[in-house]
């Protein structure tokens, strides 16, 4: 029987763009890179398909209109400003919007009339974004792929990647072994949860147990939501800075990579967070407030590429037991003590960056992903037929 000739690289790759939107193109940014860079390794292409005949302004707009500098302007101004950007986006293409802003949708031509279409979910949510995407593709990548759902055989975990790091990877690898000048960094947004609210409590009572550990330490509370003069004041009683300003990137990495241990909380929705694509860029001994509750295709494994202090919380008990806390001062310093397993978790973890988060292989696996999953021609459930496959336009 024939099967479809997908051990090579495909003809031509296409990815949907949406320049205006708020959410689309920044979280496919990453992994159009990928995409980009390994094809181009193999002589083929990533096209943009984009419904507007001005993508790069449009790109340019959403800049101006999301640059933290200008919302203070917008807002002063009672939006007049905004509503014009976006007057001005509308009548050049931006009300051309995306099926779901989460999910990007690819199209791979395997030849002249064979296509496959892989979207990726970028959604903090377990549940599927888009089940009509989901339904009109072959392969779905769910960066946020939840331990015990139950889903489609098409969905497949995928790799939560942080696009801000894009031009600074090489910067990040050249900071790893610095010289230690602190034994543990936690730096951290004092929110979480559904609406942000609910994870307040579990991020103050961390940093009061992180105060605790008996070590050279560098702690920051960024305090973003409820009320900021009594969070500053509740932990100013243990002698922990705080601030209502964003900390620079540049100032956040430095001291990462000069420190032994970093302490980090998973993501805003129980997820894995952006941060942990530069803590391992970096190839830093990361320690977690607790297990992670997705899965990544490659094995992401505890006491190898992490640390955990197990003061697990839910949707549902956004706070972990007091005694979970408790136990945090004992747990650091009886880490700080294993250098040994320091050195080991740091290695891992810059291993693990190079070998599945660096641009090009995250576009190798999707290629490789979508290849173990074509099925052959003659097979009745198989959407790839002499005539083309049934996904041939994007959404």
């Amino acid at each position: 029987m024939m099967t479809v000739a997908v051990d090579h690289a495909p003809s031509a790759v296409v990815a949907n763009t949406f320049p205006y939107d708020q959410w689309h193109d920044r979280y496919q940014e990453y992994y159009q890179t990928g995409l980009k860079q390994y094809l181009h390794s193999q002589g083929v292409d990533l096209r943009f398909l984009s419904r507007t005949h001005f993508p790069t302004f449009l790109k340019v707009l959403r800049r101006v209109r999301d640059a933290s500098t200008l919302r203070q302007v917008l807002r002063s101004h009672s939006g007049t400003m905004g509503e014009y950007l976006d007057w001005v986006a509308r009548h050049i293409g931006a009300q051309h919007t995306p099926s779901a802003s989460l999910v990007g949708e690819y199209l791979f031509w395997l030849d002249a009339l064979r296509s496959a279409k892989v979207c990726i979910d970028t959604h903090d949510s377990g549940t599927i974004n888009s089940p009509s995407l989901l339904e009109g593709c072959d392969i779905y990548l769910k960066t946020n792929y939840w331990k015990g759902y139950d889903y489609d055989p098409r969905v497949r975990p995928f790799y939560v990647c942080n696009p801000v790091v894009l031009p600074h990877i090489d910067e990040l690898k050249a900071m790893r072994r610095q010289p230690p000048v602190f034994d543990l960094c936690f730096l951290v947004r004092v929110w979480g949860g559904q609406t942000g609210m609910e994870g307040i409590e579990h991020c103050m009572r961390l940093l009061e147990a992180v105060a605790k550990v008996r070590a050279k330490k560098f702690l920051l509370a960024e305090l973003l939501i409820g009320d900021t003069d009594a969070q500053a004041r509740r932990l100013g009683m243990s002698g922990i800075p705080t601030t209502t300003r964003r900390f620079g990137l540049k100032q956040l990495w430095q001291v990462t990579a000069q420190s032994r241990l970093n302490v980090t909380r998973l993501g805003n929705h129980h997820c894995m967070s952006w941060r942990m694509t530069d803590l391992l860029a970096l190839g830093a001994c990361t320690v977690l407030d607790q297990h992670p509750k997705t899965l990544w295709p490659a094995p992401f494994v505890a006491h190898q590429h992490y640390y955990s202090l197990n003061a697990t919380t839910s949707n549902e008990e956004p706070v972990a037991p007091d005694s979970y806390y408790a136990m945090i001062p004992e747990m650091v310093e009886e880490l700080l003590a294993q250098r040994e397993l320091q050195e080991d978790i740091r290695r891992h973890s810059a291993e693990y960056f190079d070998h599945y988060l660096r641009p090009i292989r995250i576009g190798a696996q999707i290629h490789d992903l979508l290849r173990g999953s074509i099925p052959e021609v003659g097979d009745e459930t198989s959407t790839l037929t002499s005539r083309g496959s049934k996904h041939l336009v994007i959404s």
